[in-house]
């Protein structure tokens, strides 16, 4: 609208000042190459839409030749009258309108009929105000140009802050599409994306009348077409009139009704690779491409390729992650599991299900070497023919297939049809997968997996299967230890069940024959002799201790001891105890306290393992306490955490005290403190051992405290006796 109210005002000052009746200001289309009659200053409608060839009429001459034109008569020109008739009109000027050098258009004035004609002055007078038109033209021009670029600069600055805060591709590239084609003003423009061979061209997005129905349609990233070129070459392409060129493929306007007249395309590289290719078609205006478009689409293409690369590192990164967790959660939950249980079998079935299940495998196995390493033998198979199932008990060779070379080189191995072991029932495995189980640098077994489906194991299957490997082999081991141990101690635990039995019988024997010959000798014996008897009796009875010590050790350990339950008062358990370590008491000046409440309920329990717990706990007080020291016994309630109440019973010495290195030890079987105090009295090491787990048969709990050199406390607490519930008469 400025220029044209500019025109209007050259041409209407014009007129004023040369007298004329009218004029007008042709501009060039030059895509259309005419000559179009744009203002028309106080001149009939018809001659206002005068449209015009170069060459043709007054205006087209002019427009053609670039040089000014004086008519006397316009009617003296037939060609004129043709264009219009001009009734009424006489003399006429016309001059070219020139700015950049080129002719962009002509003013013309006519005046009446019989008017006086147009002279030089007027013609040097109308040359100064073209000048000014062309002028004004030229800064309208720019000005719209200036324009223009600062819309464009807004458009990408907002597209670039929308692409910045977006990871979602399709809507990222749709955004710089619908820019790219507002601002270059074109029907139609598409994004193509290379695929994931390399190969071909997808349209991601199409805008357009018929845009949609191109959208996932794949052409073949080569020379025969114009995108595979623009891919391919990497470099933009101007084509103008597409009919001409000849890889221009007709089928999409065929099965779009869609005429594609013109196009302009531009590579999107990111990091020097080609992603795809964005297109634009179709001038609204009509007009060709311009290397200024393709600047500005190039600033478009590189848009488009920072939210490809975004997008992707975005899918990237997080398929990792959520595979990452997806891998952590799942070693999290193996890792809890193979922790929960120590039991061989249980520990291989869960790795082997846990890989088989992560990776796709329908067959696999986990063979384990020996300590000669004499081969692998197959613990635990899922899918194995029945031909291996011999490999259980007789070895594998190291040096047999894959699993063996896996063994020998400790380093994972993928196989596929024609080398793989085939280990599956049907025989028909078509990839192999084997890793090696390492503890401490060494292999000590292997693990093989086998899939059907024709699918290859994927690095990431074979990263995970390695992590798993890594987590299993130590619960592999511990629960190899843990069934060394438990066959360890079953042999002990029978050695020591046999030799107590065994050592019984004689040490009765010997202590039956020592009572009788002091029995027999009576008076006639020396005292020597009597030392001698006293001597033999007193090491039957150690021995005898030791023996029970022993026999009991082996029946907690094999779960054989049964507790006879019943009603006990402890108040008699600890009465019986003290009369019966009296006199050893007594020999050692020691005072014994005994706080009982008078009121304790009794409690549901084994009454001989009580005394053995009691007398275990009294005797080790005198025995580690020096002459004139103390012991105090106590026994009362107390509240537990379950809000119940329970029985509390201690014993208090004044003795030598335990260290606190020896504190960590003390309820181990055999320990015995180095302390050569402690070393002077005779003991086995088992006694707080077995007073310990008498106390847990009994649902209790056992505790102790100790100062080296100040004393000791050991107590316990155990439930109270629990109501029964009557008996009915029968």
């Amino acid at each position: 609208q400025d220029t044209d109210r500019i025109l209007t005002s050259v041409v209407e000052r014009a007129v004023n000042l040369l007298k004329a009746r009218g004029g007008s200001i042709y501009l060039l289309d030059e895509v259309a190459n005419r000559l179009n009659n744009t203002i028309c200053y106080n001149l009939d409608a018809d001659y206002a839409s005068l449209s015009l060839k170069p060459g043709q009429g007054i205006a087209g001459k002019v427009a053609q030749t670039g040089k000014p034109l004086l008519v006397g008569n316009y009617r003296s020109l037939p060609e004129q009258i043709t264009i219009h008739p001009g009734d009424n009109f006489g003399p006429v000027v016309a001059l070219p309108l020139r700015w950049q050098g080129e002719v962009r258009g002509v003013l013309e004035l006519i005046r009446e009929a019989r008017a006086p004609h147009f002279s030089e002055e007027d013609l040097h007078l109308l040359q100064v105000l073209a000048g000014q038109a062309a002028i004004a033209l030229e800064n309208a021009r720019l000005l719209n140009e200036a324009q223009i670029k600062a819309t464009q600069l807004g458009t990408l600055h907002e597209v670039n802050r929308i692409i910045s805060a977006t990871l979602d591709r399709e809507k990222a590239l749709r955004l710089v599409m619908e820019k790219a084609v507002e601002i270059l003003q074109t029907e139609a423009g598409s994004v193509f994306l290379v695929d994931e061979s390399g190969k071909n061209l997808i349209f991601e997005v199409a805008l357009g009348p018929t845009g949609m129905q191109l959208v996932g349609a794949k052409i073949a990233m080569d020379t025969h077409s114009i995108a595979g070129s623009i891919a391919v070459s990497q470099e933009p392409l101007i084509v103008n009139n597409v009919a001409k060129d000849p890889r221009w493929n007709t089928r999409f306007d065929e099965a779009t009704d869609f005429h594609t007249r013109d196009i302009l395309g531009v590579p999107m590289i990111a990091f020097n690779r080609v992603v795809g290719v964005i297109e634009v078609i179709n001038k609204l205006d009509g007009s060709p491409f311009t290397a200024e478009d393709l600047n500005t689409l190039t600033i478009f293409s590189a848009q488009a390729a920072i939210a490809i690369v975004n997008a992707e590192r975005f899918t990237q990164t997080d398929q990792a992650l959520t595979n990452r967790v997806r891998e952590l959660n799942t070693l999290e939950l193996i890792d809890r599991e193979l922790n929960a249980t120590l039991d061989l079998k249980a520990v291989l079935r869960l790795t082997l299900s846990s890989m088989l299940d992560f990776v796709g495998a329908s067959v696999g196995l986990i063979a384990l070497t020996d300590e000669e390493r004499s081969g692998l033998y197959f613990q635990h198979m899922v899918g194995i023919a029945p031909e291996y199932q011999k490999y259980s008990q007789q070895p594998w060779p190291p040096d047999k297939g894959i699993i063996g070379r896996t063994f020998t080189t400790g380093r994972a191995m993928v196989a596929e049809e024609g080398q793989i072991d085939n280990f599956a029932s049907y025989g028909r495995s078509t990839a192999q997968l084997c890793l090696p189980i390492i503890l401490k640098e060494e292999v000590i077994g292997v693990i093989s997996l086998e899939r059907a489906d024709g699918v290859p194991f994927a690095a990431e299957d074979r990263a995970f299967a390695m992590r798993l490997a890594s987590h299993a082999s130590l619960a592999i081991q511990n629960a190899r230890l843990f069934e060394a141990v438990k066959a360890a101690n079953q042999a002990k635990t029978e050695f020591m069940s046999v030799a107590s039995h065994e050592l019984k019988i004689p040490m009765t024997s010997i202590k039956g024959y020592a009572r009788m010959l002091e029995m027999i000798g009576g008076d006639n014996l020396s005292d020597q002799q009597k030392e001698f008897l006293k001597i033999i009796t007193a090491n039957t009875d150690r021995m005898d201790r030791l023996v029970s010590d022993l026999l009991d050790v082996s029946r907690i350990e094999a779960g054989r001891i049964k507790l006879e339950m019943e009603n006990v008062s402890i108040k008699e358990v600890i009465e019986e105890v003290v009369r019966s370590v009296a006199t050893q008491i007594a020999d050692k000046g020691l005072a014994v306290t005994v706080d009982v409440s008078p009121d304790l309920p009794p409690i549901w329990a084994d009454y001989g393992r009580m005394v053995q717990v009691m007398t275990n706990l009294i005797s080790n007080a005198y025995k580690y306490t020096p002459e004139g020291g103390s012991i105090t016994i106590r026994a009362h309630t107390v509240e537990g955490e379950d809000n119940h109440h329970r029985l509390a019973v201690s014993v208090s010495d004044t003795g030598y005290g335990i260290s606190e290195e020896d504190q960590q030890r003390l309820f181990t079987k055999f320990f015995r403190s180095p302390d050569q105090k402690v070393r002077e009295v005779r003991g086995t090491g088992l006694g707080l051992a077995i007073t310990k787990s008498l106390i847990e048969m009994h649902g209790g709990a056992m505790w102790f405290e100790s100062t080296l050199g100040e004393g000791s406390t050991f107590g316990f607490t155990l439930p109270l006796k629990q109501p029964q519930p009557e008996k009915t008469p029968a």
